[in-house]
């Protein structure tokens, strides 16, 4: 079970309670280094008790009413955004129809400040890539940097860093094997437990597949866990809050075990279509303020409040938003 609760204290400062109900979770759940959230240690505090991991993110009075501007050009044509259908908490989902995540409030909070209409759209991986190079799309969102991509979608130049100035957020991709085939990993992709599980379309299975890692593939999280506890593959490669969040909600916390070592860090990004509206110079400028809002703490913890609002209806039983 996944709760979340907003209390207002005597000082008018927010926080919230965000508690996973799981026999051990990784340190530092909300901690960039270890988890890709760009948001200050001052600014939150992590604790760990009883087997409950509770994250407090200290917002300032600033979220008691504030509401950022929504000018926008009602005649302009919306940019329309792809985001994959996969559940990706926190970073994005698609609940009842309606897109949500860190990273969708992130990128329309840089659309409104350019006072760009925009609409998200929600639709399996490989259609969103697909529709993205026919111009479907005028871009998708979000999507880790492969050169692969770059006839058909603009990135930013310094996409290929291990960190980069223009990332929405940083994301740690982590293993999960079966409980009774836990081991001190060292590190090394061809010591991976094959077949290895990953999302298909995902940029991690090319790069894989040319070490010669034996690759499986499915198109939803939820199936990727089925086969890994029924023992057809031997492990996953997830986001790090992906693999939490369906251990601690999904059924599969006594089964299933998160290795201690990551696989590796990643930056995503707003990946804009070639053949879409936007351009470079309109890409740039989107990228610029993606870049200032994730580089702005508070405004940070307001869109992260937004982005677990909208994931109310999961806390519960996260199995329910994820088929």
């Amino acid at each position: 079970m996944i709760k979340l609760s907003i209390v207002q204290n005597d000082s008018a400062v927010y926080s919230i309670e965000y508690i996973v109900l799981r026999r051990e979770v990784g340190k530092g759940f909300l901690q960039r280094d270890d988890a890709g959230y760009d948001m200050p240690h001052d600014d939150r505090q992590v604790y760990m008790k009883s087997g409950r991991l509770m994250v407090f993110i200290l917002v300032g009075a600033m979220l008691a009413g504030a509401t950022p501007s929504r000018a926008q050009d009602a005649h302009a044509k919306p940019v329309r955004v792809c985001i994959d259908t996969n559940f990706w908490a926190p970073f994005t989902f698609a609940i009842n129809g309606k897109a949500g995540g860190l990273h969708v409030e992130v990128a329309r909070q840089a659309f409104e400040r350019l006072h760009e209409a925009v609409s998200f759209h929600a639709a399996p991986w490989n259609r969103c890539i697909a529709d993205g190079r026919a111009g479907l799309f005028d871009a998708v969102l979000s999507a880790a940097f492969n050169p692969s991509r770059t006839d058909d979608f603009l990135f930013p130049a310094d996409a290929d860093a291990a960190m980069s100035k223009w990332r929405v957020t940083q994301v740690d991709y982590v293993v999960v094997v079966r409980a009774a085939d836990v081991f001190d990993w060292d590190g090394h992709d061809e010591d991976l437990p094959m077949p290895v599980g990953l999302p298909l379309g995902y940029a991690e299975v090319d790069y894989l597949r040319r070490q010669n890692i034996d690759v499986t593939t499915a198109t939803k999280y939820g199936d990727l866990f089925r086969l890994l506890a029924r023992g057809r593959v031997r492990s996953l490669i997830l986001p790090r809050q992906t693999a939490d969040m369906f251990l601690a909600g999904a059924g599969f916390e006594t089964d299933l075990a998160l290795l201690a070592r990551p696989v590796r860090s990643t930056s995503y990004f707003l990946m804009v279509a070639q053949r879409g509206s936007l351009g470079e110079e309109r890409a740039q400028k989107i990228w610029d303020e993606i870049a200032a809002i994730r580089d702005n703490e508070k405004l940070m913890a307001d869109l992260l409040v937004r982005a677990f609002r909208d994931l109310e209806p999961c806390f519960d039983e996260i199995a329910g938003c994820t088929p």
